[in-house]
């Protein structure tokens, strides 16, 4: 032979026509080549090519194959030189077909996921993909198994709720808002622009509001006063709770800012224990009155009413709710020293009465001799102007007074003529406010009482007065 060849036996393509092949089937009877009928120009011997191999003839002005001329063999392309004279031979890592290399599309055997449930895995010549479907899930190219979950469970994952499908085969995804908290989204903290009241000891004062993504309470300036329902509240009382006013109960608002009526007592109102609801007393503290003309009560307690106080004594009655030493006359006691008597006891109560105003006697004038009252000057029934016209004629005299209540004769005297009105520039601070403006006899002891008062509020118009007055209207 001529040439030699290390070729395949076996070609899928001959990109020449039959006829350039014919003329080329002359060359048989110069014996370079065998030539069949119908066949194209094929290589004889067989070999093993590496990719880029050039295969020529051995005699370089011989032709061996039709010019570009390609062949298939496995993963391997023969394609005809230009001048005829030899093969170029190139390896098809896709794969060879017709003729032509096959491209390749992925790394032969490498596997990846196409989706969440798919599989594929490459080609060997990488032109293409197995696919597979995975019954789990698909992460980095494997199928997984099977989640294993409770149908309809949930849990958390982060911000993500989780939930168990009905067939337990995988989960489905939520994403929470507000944050994701033992299987649950958790709702809003709070409804954006609502306010309140700090709930913490101690920071109660405190508005809060709640801020514009619902997700926290953001401290509003401290209240001066109080914080009620996330405003700030000046109070003037108790929410919801009665107190006394003055001689009211009032009831305060829920939110402490006013108060209506709820009763007006007729005495006072108090609270007798705190926390209680307050009442209405039934009595004034210190109150005192005669029960009768020997006995005192008193309000100890003004809730409980007017209480035994004392018992008056066999010379007392009792008269302006106290005990009081009474004064009277013996039977048959002339006019002048029974009405001196009385006016003895009328200075003391005048000289008296500034340290202590009110009830000087009670008077018993069964055995009064005559009656007496307090006119003008110049009447026989007047009392003061008996007790002056008597000074003046000299028929009365300090001698004639005696010593009462710690008060001595001249001091009775000298009173009893200031309260009189003895003399040019001096004014009576005495008169008789019962009945009919005189002292008549034939009562019985408490029926008249002797007080010391005080009128008036400037020096021009004030000043002490002694009166008799019924006992049972002493004011």
């Amino acid at each position: 032979m001529l040439f030699e060849l290390n070729v395949p036996n076996v070609f899928r393509r001959i990109t020449r026509t039959r006829s350039i092949g014919l003329v080329f089937c002359g060359l048989i009877g110069l014996g370079l080549l065998a030539c069949s009928g119908d066949s194209p120009l094929e290589p004889t011997d067989t070999g093993t090519v590496l990719n880029g191999a050039d295969v020529h003839s051995a005699d370089t002005n011989t032709a061996v194959c039709f010019p570009d001329q390609s062949y298939c063999n496995g993963f391997n392309l023969w394609e005809c030189r230009a001048d005829g004279m030899g093969y170029e031979v190139k390896h098809c890592p896709g794969g060879c077909v017709d003729g032509i290399c096959d491209p390749q599309v992925c790394l032969p055997n490498s596997v990846s996921c196409q989706s969440d449930k798919i599989l594929r895995t490459c080609m060997e010549d990488g032109t293409g993909y197995y696919i597979a479907t995975c019954v789990g899930a698909c992460e980095n190219g494997q199928c997984q198994e099977l989640p294993s979950c409770v149908p309809n469970s949930t849990r958390c994952h982060g911000d993500i709720l989780k939930t168990c499908n009905e067939e337990g085969t995988d989960y489905d995804e939520e994403e929470c808002d507000y944050g994701c908290f033992e299987g649950s989204c958790l709702p809003p903290l709070c409804v954006s622009g609502v306010v309140r009241c700090n709930p913490l000891p101690g920071s109660e004062k405190v508005p809060q509001q709640c801020s514009f993504d619902s997700t926290a309470w953001v401290d509003l300036p401290e209240c001066a006063d109080t914080c009620i329902e996330g405003q700030c509240i000046v109070q003037s009382c108790v929410p919801n709770t009665p107190f006394c006013d003055g001689k009211s109960i009032k009831q305060c608002n829920e939110l402490g800012t006013e108060a209506s009526l709820l009763v007006d007592c007729p005495l006072d109102c108090a609270q007798p224990v705190p926390g209680q609801a307050p009442v209405c007393t039934i009595c004034t503290p210190g109150e005192q009155q005669c029960l009768d003309t020997d006995t005192v009560i008193a309000c100890l307690d003004p809730l409980e009413g007017l209480e035994l106080l004392t018992s008056c004594g066999l010379s007392q009655t009792c008269a302006g709710g106290q005990c009081v030493n009474g004064l009277d006359w013996d039977p048959g006691m002339p006019k002048d020293p029974a009405w001196l008597l009385f006016t003895i006891h009328a200075s003391a109560c005048w000289l008296g009465g500034p340290e202590g105003q009110g009830l000087c006697w009670t008077m018993d004038t069964t055995h009064l001799p005559q009656p007496f009252d307090a006119p003008a000057w110049g009447s026989d029934t007047s009392i003061e102007s008996w007790f002056c016209n008597a000074v003046d004629s000299g028929n009365l005299k300090k001698s004639d007074f005696v010593a009462v209540a710690g008060f001595s004769q001249q001091a009775l005297f000298d009173g009893a003529k200031d309260l009189y009105g003895c003399g040019t520039f001096n004014l009576s601070e005495f008169d008789i406010k019962a009945t009919g403006g005189t002292v008549l006899a034939g009562k019985p002891l408490g029926f008249y009482c002797m007080v010391f008062d005080t009128y008036g509020d400037t020096w021009v118009t004030s000043g002490d007065e002694v009166h008799i007055v019924e006992c049972g209207n002493n004011d």
